[in-house]
């Protein structure tokens, strides 16, 4: 367990709330080869849950680009290591301020796994029982690479999961709270009503006898 935590990719985490036409941009220095994967769901908004994103390398080219999506996962790998700069706007909508939920995550870089490779490569000398010790242990680290990954996902599916239900609790709760202010206005006014009747047929019929 300990193992699969240590393979587990860098993990970044951020929520922070979008103002209507603002653009908000983070930075992340990554290696050349690296594997890095970002999500982002629109947890809450004024009105429609929509932003705009999109990912430029270290020399400002797009690598990435989407508009109007609530969720959404973009997975590239890194050809130019440098500053990489992940940006969400609202600059073509005036719907009020957005509450973004957003992971990055980055794997370690291909060029480190093949430099293990090379290695085993430079071996060819070494008797055949380390060569195959050597490439077992290569297997079970691919494996656990996959399964880290794998649990990952399973991870980030649950969050987005339990996110989405938050969002519809908070739906639900502030329905039912309107529902409840409009059944007491209601409740009110049939008072109010039934208070003029009784009023208004007492001074009736007192009119009628005088």
């Amino acid at each position: 367990m300990f193992l699969l935590l240590f393979l587990l990719p860098f993990c970044q985490s951020i929520v922070f709330t979008l103002p209507v036409h603002a653009s908000e941009c983070f930075f992340e220095q990554r290696a050349l080869g690296a594997k890095c994967a970002v999500r982002f769901e629109v947890e809450r908004a004024t009105r429609a849950l929509d932003v705009d994103v999109d990912i430029y390398d270290s020399s400002g080219t797009a690598v990435f680009a989407t508009h109007a999506q609530q969720a959404g996962v973009a997975v590239f790998t890194v050809a130019m290591s440098g500053s990489y700069r992940v940006c969400f706007s609202t600059r073509f909508s005036s719907m009020g301020e957005k509450r973004v939920d957003v992971e990055i995550d980055c794997g370690a870089d291909s060029a480190g796994s093949s430099g293990t490779g090379g290695e085993g490569a430079d071996d060819e000398d070494d008797d055949a029982d380390g060569a195959l010790q050597a490439s077992e242990v290569a297997a079970s680290a691919e494996q656990l690479s996959l399964l880290a990954a794998e649990l990952n996902e399973v991870y980030h599916e649950q969050k987005r999961l339990m996110s989405r239900s938050h969002a519809h609790h908070d739906t639900n709760e502030s329905t039912n709270q309107r529902v409840s202010y409009w059944g007491t206005l209601e409740l009110l006014l049939c008072v109010a009503l039934a208070v003029f009747q009784v009023l208004w047929l007492r001074r009736f019929v007192e009119q009628r006898r005088g």
